[in-house]
């Protein structure tokens, strides 16, 4: 196994390779039916040295379990399970009109994750840069390709199947779900250096009770800011998301949009994307009915942080996370 300096250099050599040769995209409302998720964030003032480093909130047990899991967002795929319990979610699009999550899991481990679905190298490329054991059933030739030398654990469930299993009430490919009680221990500790959690200085910032996003005609976003619960609430495609062995819907404290460039692969069967997530951009940062711009950049550190106007780290408010991965062209509204 290559070490993490190494990964990288191939990681950054893969996407470069692929970026030189290819580079050339309403909202909804309605009251919801389903009970929101418990609460994710924290009123409290935890601890220093019991702090978690994915939520920024009290851990209340000695956390040893960390990983990352490609998650599928087709509507044959929906509702999804575990989303719900997720530290942090990842939305990117896949190909054609579909986008697929990466959710890590840190502070609780739900028993079920799933549908479970193929990696892409954006997905293998974020799990690293937070030193995660990766999780996924089948991937990409791209994405295989940066496996060979990924630096931490990974589980396929083509050929780890002793993780999974399908569901009969669905079809698959859209019924392949991961039971978290079959994982071996896992012992890679999260990198630290993405987030800093406290109180954000929203001074200034634009009203943003909503948010949508419009990836296309088929994948559309809301988020609806629920001030008794200080969390936005959200919905997809016109229905509340909900998470399917809980049935609350999903809510998130930090919404964070960030724009990154993304391109076809040239000559790709599939007509799969790449996404340039080394370059940076523009990245706007949702909390408390609140919004403000900033930017995202990869450190030398190879991981990327969220900074505001002034170039200094974004303050998150304590509770899930929620980045939403976009082009230029997809359409977003903040209100």
């Amino acid at each position: 196994m290559r070490p993490a300096s190494g990964w990288r250099m191939l990681g950054l050599a893969v996407t470069l390779a692929a970026w030189v040769s290819g580079c050339g995209r309403t909202p909804q409302g309605g009251t919801p039916a389903p009970s929101p998720a418990p609460a994710k964030h924290a009123g409290q003032q935890p601890s220093p040295a019991r702090v978690s480093p994915t939520t920024g909130l009290p851990l209340h047990h000695a956390q040893t379990e960390f990983f990352a899991a490609t998650v599928e967002n087709a509507p044959e795929a929906r509702p999804q399970t575990g989303l719900v319990d997720a530290d942090i979610v990842y939305e990117m699009e896949a190909e054609g009109t579909i986008t697929r999550y990466l959710a890590l899991f840190h502070d609780h481990i739900p028993p079920l994750v799933g549908p479970m679905r193929s990696a892409r190298p954006y997905f293998v490329e974020t799990a690293a840069d937070w030193g995660a054991p990766f999780i996924h059933f089948g991937g990409s030739p791209q994405a295989y390709r940066m496996l060979r030398s990924y630096p931490y654990p990974h589980l396929d469930g083509i050929y780890d199947g002793q993780y999974f299993s399908r569901d009969p009430s669905r079809v698959a490919p859209h019924n392949a779900y991961l039971h978290t009680d079959r994982l071996p221990a896992f012992r890679e500790q999260v990198k630290n250096g993405h987030f800093r959690f406290g109180r954000p200085d929203l001074t200034g910032g634009m009203p943003a009770r909503t948010i949508d996003i419009t990836y296309n005609a088929f994948t559309r976003v809301h988020y609806a800011y629920d001030p008794s619960r200080g969390q936005y609430l959200r919905w997809q495609d016109g229905a509340p998301h909900v998470d399917r062995a809980t049935g609350h819907q999903i809510a998130v404290t930090n919404v964070i949009v960030q724009y990154a460039r993304m391109a076809p692969i040239p000559n790709d069967p599939k007509e799969r994307i790449q996404i340039d997530l080394l370059h940076g951009g523009t990245a706007v940062y949702c909390s408390a009915g609140k919004t403000v711009r900033g930017t995202w950049k990869r450190t030398e550190r190879g991981v990327i942080e969220y900074l505001d106007a002034h170039g200094r780290l974004m303050v998150l408010r304590p509770g899930n996370t929620w980045i939403e991965v976009v082009d230029h062209s997809v359409a977003v509204s903040v209100r």
